[in-house]
């Protein structure tokens, strides 16, 4: 299955800023490798003196090709990770990748440059940086560096050995602006795995003060950011194998969780050998069943993944009766458009929300997508209101005007449930701007504050903070693959599951823990106010609140109940 999404190529490591643009790419690009001189050409070389082979010495020049002298079943001494640095003459790795890794890290440590000279399957060859003929001429100092490191792959069992091995680097100085290029960002992802699996979204300046605490080397912030790609792509696998594996994933989900939904939109461009698709939605079958039993108020985001693949996550949430929030559902799409929100919504309702019936509310922000697949879709248009995030409101109002005592009489006004208290400052707001309350009158006053919600639709609930706040603890999850998403999700969603069942197992009151709190603070408070009966058959009272200690309180209502 193809990506349906726009790739951000990073930029390569030799952008990246260093004196005359020297810095070697991450691929440790190969440069053509240096001349053998004329007096080692066969025709020039000394010939071996005939019975004297074993006392024989190479000329100076070809003693790095000179063979190792070692027997294949002497002891061998093998790299260890654990000490990156440590390396030394006839040292066996496991793969070319650790002879790399062991060979920057030496260099790193002595605070000098390297350049790779040959790299093939069989054998591999590396310099002082200071020989290259790229080399800044500020480096050359000093007679040339005499450094050199020469490998070869063992045919035995693949591992890779050090033949030849020079333990010191002999110019004077050393690596300028403390930017090493033997750093690379595939090198910085092996010291940083740890914090990856720990917090996946490791920001990019704790790899920079990290490298920087540990080695002494300052790295971009471009560099930085491809270290950790690659350290994600090392533990979840890259994003086109976890395209192409999410079929066979999503099937192995709905064959264990039958009452799980996944459905998806294909490109109408794809082959008949390859589909590609444009959105998919996913539902888990417990929390579809866990929603009736749920407050009938959804909240509805989008958030942008910021993985190697640009596109949009849809979220929907709602809260239990314990207040805790209860991830309903989920979808991939490229961009948050009326098409995607529609497309979105359609299967909410099919999946999930029909299940509810009527009386379901609906908050989001005041995106198009949202408000024109609410109001269009005739399944929603009549089952279901939609509501304003207050928060957007009040952020909205600041935007066009700008003055700083409207931000406080905007909240006052969307939240209190008393007509006194609203009409006081809607009155403020008239008297200091009255267009700012023509701009929030035009929005539509049952949108968006608590006096005006009839019937009590909102459940009190102001903002979409609930779907917000879930999106701050998918910080990290959108940084990973679709398929690693889809996974991360699903676990989620069983560690909400046991909690609550721990939870409930726990529970010794008629009602759920935060619900029998929160009532028995009110009801404390209750016992302080007044009460009048003015109608036993319409229900009607008369309510002294309580006077508090600062003068406050007293206040006179009619409830009808």
């Amino acid at each position: 299955m193809k990506n349906p999404m726009r790739k951000n190529p990073p930029t390569t490591e030799e952008s990246e800023a260093y004196p005359h643009s020297d810095e070697s790419s991450d691929s440790d690009g190969v440069v053509p490798e240096h001349e053998i001189p004329a007096q080692y050409e066969s025709s020039n070389t000394p010939q071996l003196p005939q019975g004297n082979e074993k006392n024989f010495v190479y000329p100076e020049g070809l003693r790095e090709y000179e063979p190792i002298d070692r027997d294949e079943d002497d002891e061998m001494d093998f790299w260890s990770a654990q000490l990156l640095h440590v390396v030394q003459n006839g040292m066996v790795f496991s793969s070319k990748e650790e002879l790399m890794l062991g060979i920057h890290s030496w260099n790193i440590k002595c605070n000098k440059e390297m350049y790779v000279v040959e790299s093939t399957t069989k054998k591999w060859r590396a310099r002082c940086y200071t020989t290259n003929p790229k080399c800044n001429i500020n480096l050359r100092t000093g007679p040339p560096c005499a450094w050199y490191a020469n490998a070869r792959r063992k045919t035995s069992d693949s591992m890779w050995q050090l033949t030849r091995w020079v333990d010191s680097h002999n110019y004077y100085g050393t690596v300028v602006g403390n930017s090493n290029r033997c750093m690379k960002s595939k090198d910085i992802a092996t010291r940083i795995l740890h914090h990856i699996r720990d917090d996946i979204a490791f920001p990019v300046k704790s790899i920079q003060a990290h490298i920087k605490d540990r080695l002494g080397v300052d790295i971009s912030y471009s560099k930085g950011w491809r270290a950790r790609q690659d350290a994600v792509e090392r533990i979840y696998d890259s994003w086109l194998t976890n395209f192409r594996e999410l079929p066979t994933y999503v099937d192995a989900l709905k064959k264990h969780n039958p009452t799980t939904v996944v459905d998806w939109l294909h490109e109408p461009k794809g082959s008949s050998d390859i589909e590609t698709f444009k959105y998919v939605f996913w539902a888990f079958g417990p929390v579809i069943s866990a929603f009736q039993y749920c407050m009938p108020v959804i909240s509805v985001d989008g958030t942008f993944l910021k993985g190697s693949y640009k596109g949009k996550l849809l979220i929907t949430v709602t809260k239990n009766a314990n207040n805790l929030i209860l991830r309903l559902c989920f979808a991939i799409v490229d961009e948050e458009t009326a098409e995607s929100w529609t497309w979105f919504f359609h299967h909410l309702w099919e999946h999930i929300a029909r299940h509810r019936g009527k009386k379901l509310c609906v908050i989001s922000d005041r995106h198009k997508g949202i408000i024109n697949a609410v109001s269009n879709l005739a399944v929603w248009r009549r089952n279901a209101i939609h509501r304003f995030c207050l928060r957007h409101i009040r952020s909205n109002l600041m935007q066009k005007f700008k003055i700083k005592e409207l931000k406080e009489l905007c909240w006052d006004i969307g939240s209190t449930t008393q007509q006194r208290k609203y009409d006081h400052s809607v009155d403020l707001m008239k008297g200091i701007l009255p267009e700012a309350w023509e701009y929030l009158e035009e929005i539509g006053e049952d949108r968006w504050t608590l006096v005006h919600d009839r019937n009590n639709r909102r459940w009190g609930t102001l903002t979409t903070n609930i779907s917000e706040s879930f999106n701050h603890a998918l910080k990290g999850i959108r940084m990973m693959p679709i398929k690693a998403i889809i996974e991360r999700t699903f676990d989620k969603t069983v560690e909400h599951f046991l909690m609550n069942n721990q939870v409930a197992h726990n529970c010794r009151t008629r009602l759920a823990p935060y619900r029998y709190e929160w009532y028995q603070i009110r009801y404390q408070n209750s016992r302080h106010h007044r009460l009048q009966e003015y109608s036993y058959v319409s229900g009607r009272y008369r309510v002294i609140s309580k006077i508090q200690t600062n003068e406050c309180g007293g206040n006179d209502y009619i409830v009808d109940y």
